[in-house]
């Protein structure tokens, strides 16, 4: 563990994680975010931090399929309207029309 002390979550930090948990997710032995780097390369990174011991092969955090982003609900989103657009589809990982 770092000898960093933890910073204050902001509102945008805390009401992410609170969207997080009211959807499913769980993070039991982690707290974060703990730490914002400052300066290149991490500049506005954040770290995490366990609170207890994580035992080999045992889940560190759960997010439910329903909240993840994945090129298919992009597609099927208000991105989706850009699909003409070559470079869209080619972040997307998919064939330009």
């Amino acid at each position: 563990m770092s000898d960093l002390p933890p910073q204050e979550a902001t509102e945008e930090d805390t009401e992410f994680l609170d969207w997080l948990v009211d959807n499913g997710a769980t993070f039991p032995k982690l707290m974060w975010p703990v730490y914002r780097w400052p300066g290149q390369p991490h500049d506005g990174e954040r770290g995490v931090m366990v609170t207890e011991d994580i035992e080999p092969g045992e889940c560190m955090f759960s997010i439910p399929s329903a909240v993840l982003l994945n090129r298919e609900k992009c597609l099927a989103s208000a991105i989706g309207e850009f699909s003409s657009v070559p470079h869209v589809h080619n972040a997307l990982g998919k064939t330009a029309k």
